[in-house]
């Protein structure tokens, strides 16, 4: 359940195929249709942020069957288009948790959540104010707001195990991600925050990157079922 990364599973964004989700849905059904078949259901929808998924489960995007599953496995990413679209870190760290709550809540199943993967485009500059640095100066990096909301929500664990216990986990697949030749003058990716082979607009894994991601996930997922 998720945004656009989520929804490149299926091979679209906002409904229609995207050259961008190219190979991933070959990637769904190599990793997660194997382990969970006939083929994971994906339900996402490209530029959402917490508070629409909210609304698609009031609205009951999650069936009365699936709640009622105590199989059921969900595995939440979102939060990232809060921040694209000025949400400080607090209010969407808050979003995720109201997710995750809304549908343990709901469910009789298991939740993953996933923390956000990180991004190496550029906030919009037209979003300082109100979302502006110490001097006043719009950002130029969404890493640390990325960074605070993880650690946010990582911090929100223990409190949410407490109240839903065994049925919760935490997953940061970012990691492979992370172009750890950022800021070295010497290098020809020095500029770049985050590996291109992995995620050529900065933003959305490629089939490579979403490969990854499977398999982190698919760990994790594993880990919590046996709980």
């Amino acid at each position: 359940m998720g945004d656009s990364i989520t929804e490149a599973w299926v091979g679209t964004g906002y409904g229609s195929p995207t050259p961008r989700a190219e190979g991933v849905p070959a990637v769904l059904n190599e990793t997660f249709a194997r382990h969970w078949p006939p083929t994971p259901l994906v339900l996402a929808i490209s530029g959402d942020q917490t508070q629409h998924v909210l609304w698609r489960v009031a609205q009951g995007e999650v069936s009365k069957a699936m709640a009622r599953d105590p199989q059921l496995l969900v595995s939440l990413l979102i939060g990232t288009n809060n921040l694209g679209h000025g949400h400080s870190p607090e209010a969407t760290g808050k979003g995720v948790l109201a997710v995750a709550r809304s549908l343990l809540s709901l469910t009789r199943g298991k939740l993953l959540i996933n923390a956000l993967l990180p991004r190496g485009d550029s906030p919009d500059p037209k979003l300082c104010p109100p979302r502006c640095n110490h001097a006043g100066q719009p950002y130029t990096s969404f890493g640390p707001a990325v960074r605070k909301v993880n650690a946010l929500v990582a911090a929100a664990m223990p409190s949410l195990e407490g109240d839903y216990p065994g049925r919760v986990g935490y997953v940061d697949c970012g990691a492979p991600f992370v172009n750890h030749l950022y800021g070295n003058a010497n290098s020809d990716m020095g500029d770049e925050e985050v590996k291109i082979e992995l995620m050529p607009d900065r933003l959305h894994p490629n089939a490579q990157g979403q490969r990854l991601m499977a398999h982190c996930i698919g760990d994790a997922l594993r880990k919590l079922d046996r709980r």
